[in-house]
């Protein structure tokens, strides 16, 4: 996995600099030693001497040996030269996992980072566990074993947003008809390791907007409704908008498209994929990205995330509100959603009852 200019000037930043990237890598070797020091076992020798995952301290010394070669990674970029695959991999692997996690969502909470800069997630624990219930997962019927195809989140009592591109899958964008026999449907559960469902049918395609990668859908429940809250959705330009700080919440799959970024999303991800997931980040600005053949000034984030995060919201922690509906990103580059304040003028979103704030 060779590294283009840009994604090193992604890690860098991401890091917080070289220098913190490998003080705190450093910090990993030395806590992984501990724990294998403790357990009688040497965290040196031959690679792979101590196969798999079977305990602790067997994880400790994987854990060592990968901050070792992330930082033989980060001493060659740092003079200039170009680290090998395997280095690159182990580098982009440590870097996303602690700074830009990708935290498992059950029961409606999340455990918040015990170290690194996301333990200032606490402070907004119970503001996040109020929105995380508005978040689901857009399926289909389909003989793939996929079985869903994006998130949508809430905004209106029965109305949800979600992507243009993940709408198309069974809605006719001109006619706004809906393909019935595909059984649309938004499970705002789909939580790991949790027995929950939280159904409710897609009746209806309100909105596919020209210009921008949203759609509006209202959904119907079978039965009586829960209790969701709507989402707000930032009707003014959030100050600052670069480094703002945001969480995305959505639905990650394992992307395949390219077999040497599959080790870094097997362990960035724990091998666990299309549950809802909480990803905190932050605003870059406002970029340039291609969208159905036009150009479009989206914001850009750098919160983790794969392609089953399409439809999901970018929520702004200081507002709390939603500032973008995310709908592609470049692998190591940066994400790309829509500016939701570049929609408040939308009539049809008005006549909806979205409230913008």
């Amino acid at each position: 996995m060779a590294l283009d200019e840009a994604q090193k000037a992604y890690l860098e930043r991401v890091m917080g600099g070289y220098s913190a990237g490998r003080l705190r890598l450093r910090e990993r070797q030395d806590e992984a030693a501990d724990k294998a020091d403790e357990a009688g076992l040497p965290v040196s020798g031959p690679s792979g001497a101590f196969g798999g995952r079977g305990s602790d301290p067997v994880s400790a010394i994987s854990e060592y040996r990968a901050a070792n070669t992330a930082l033989t990674a980060l001493t060659k970029l740092e003079r200039k030269r170009e680290p090998t695959a395997e280095e690159a991999q182990a580098l982009s692997a440590i870097i996303l996992k602690e700074n830009r996690p990708a935290l498992l969502v059950q029961n409606n909470s999340f455990a918040v980072p015990k170290v690194g800069e996301w333990t200032l997630l606490a402070e907004h624990k119970i503001a996040l566990e109020k929105i995380l219930p508005a978040v689901g997962r857009i399926e289909i019927k389909t003989e793939s074993p996929l079985g869903y195809i994006g998130t949508g989140f809430l905004v209106a009592p029965d109305v949800i947003l979600t992507n243009r591109h993940v709408a198309r899958f069974f809605v006719e964008s001109k006619s706004l008809e809906i393909q019935a026999d595909l059984n649309p449907r938004i499970d705002y559960a789909q939580e790991y390791q949790v027995e929950r469902f939280q159904i409710a049918a897609i009746r209806q395609a309100l909105l596919v907007d020209d210009y921008w990668d949203l759609a509006a859908l209202q959904v119907e429940w079978d039965e009586a409704t829960p209790k969701l809250e709507p989402l707000p959705l930032a009707g003014s330009l959030p100050q600052p908008l670069k480094d703002g700080l945001v969480t995305s919440i959505g639905y990650p799959a394992l992307d395949t498209s390219k077999s040497e970024r599959i080790p870094v999303q097997m362990q960035v991800f724990d091998n666990i994929f299309e549950k809802k997931r909480l990803s905190p980040g932050y605003t870059l600005g406002r970029g340039e990205t291609t969208s159905f053949g036009k150009t479009v000034r989206a914001v850009e984030h750098d919160c983790s995330t794969l392609g089953g995060n399409s439809g999901s919201c970018l929520y702004n922690l200081d507002s709390q509100s939603v500032v973008g509906l995310h709908f592609a990103g470049f692998y190591l580059v940066a994400n790309y959603a829509v500016p939701t304040w570049e929609l408040t003028k939308n009539p049809v979103l008005k006549n909806l009852g979205v409230t913008f704030v």
